[in-house]
């Protein structure tokens, strides 16, 4: 019935409609049937060649992470291995107090010196004060001159030598500078000592030397001896020596952050190239004690 009503439509309508519903229909087949012929032939070798050369750009990658030869990465790997190393082993001098190695309220030679000649003066004049009350016991002074001696006597020795100094006198007397000094000596000698530890930082620290060249200087290489004879808190006992220590930490700390960011450059580049840079436990097996313990090389330098 359908095909029979559609024949009947078509006898109806004008010969210019039906011949342009069968250039509509032509068409329509036309964009349907795109790819037939030589224009699906021409699309599917482009599809082709540009799948093709996916396939070569991606296995180009790991040919080139794998043009390194065995050797040379292992050779690597050793050198990452001895910078990781190194930073372990120095990784203490990074937690160094600048301000408890400093002593910048440490008394200066100055203040001890004036309390020493304040100390100086009231003890010459309770001297005197005392001698005079004598001769007055004696009889060849007057009673009253040797009573004031008496209590001037007294007096300067209270101002002098007890606490009631503070209220009078704003500078510190030459006890309070020196318990002061101590204590800050005290607290910088434990930070050291905490530093050190029992197997000495300051002889690690200077295997950082080609990271920076002022760890090989004459100045520390005392220094540098007693950290490796583990007997560093024997020697080091002045605020001179101290200031020694912190201007050696204060290096090393310069040398590990170079030698920090030389490792994590290498790595990241090889991470980059497609490998990893750690030593498996057979590859450790090969490399003998001293290749490993060898102080690492910057990147660029030979």
């Amino acid at each position: 019935m359908e095909n029979e009503k559609s024949l009947s439509d078509r006898a109806q309508l004008p010969e210019g409609a039906e011949s342009s519903s069968n250039a509509s229909e032509l068409s329509r087949r036309k964009t349907i049937d795109r790819r037939e012929g030589e224009d699906s032939e021409q699309f599917s070798e482009g599809n082709r060649r540009e799948a093709t050369d996916r396939r070569s750009k991606k296995a180009t990658l790991p040919v080139n992470a794998k043009k390194q030869s065995p050797v040379n990465k292992l050779q690597q790997k050793v050198q990452q291995h001895r910078k990781k190393k190194l930073l372990a082993g120095c990784e203490a001098c990074m937690g160094m107090n600048y301000d408890t190695l400093a002593m910048d309220d440490y008394p200066s030679n100055e203040q001890v010196a004036e309390a020493k000649r304040d100390r100086d003066y009231w003890t010459a004049v309770c001297a005197v004060c005392t001698v005079v009350f004598f001769f007055g016991l004696v009889g060849l002074v007057p009673a009253v001159i040797a009573g004031v001696s008496c209590g001037a006597a007294l007096l300067g020795f209270t101002l002098a030598f007890t606490p009631v100094r503070q209220r009078f006198f704003s500078s510190p007397s030459l006890k309070e500078l020196i318990g002061q000094r101590k204590a800050i000596e005290f607290r910088a000698l434990t930070h050291i000592q905490f530093l050190e530890g029992t197997s000495g930082l300051a002889w690690r620290c200077e295997h950082m030397r080609k990271y920076n060249n002022n760890l090989e200087r004459k100045l520390f290489r005392g220094l540098v001896q007693c950290s490796r004879a583990r007997n560093m808190m024997d020697i080091i006992r002045t605020k001179k020596q101290i200031r020694l220590y912190l201007l050696f930490m204060i290096e090393s700390q310069k040398a590990y952050k170079r030698l920090q960011m030389d490792y994590l450059e290498r790595h990241f580049k090889n991470v980059e190239n497609g490998w990893d840079d750690a030593l498996e436990p057979d590859e450790l097996a090969k490399v003998s004690d001293e290749e490993l313990t060898k102080i690492p090389q910057p990147e660029g330098k030979k």
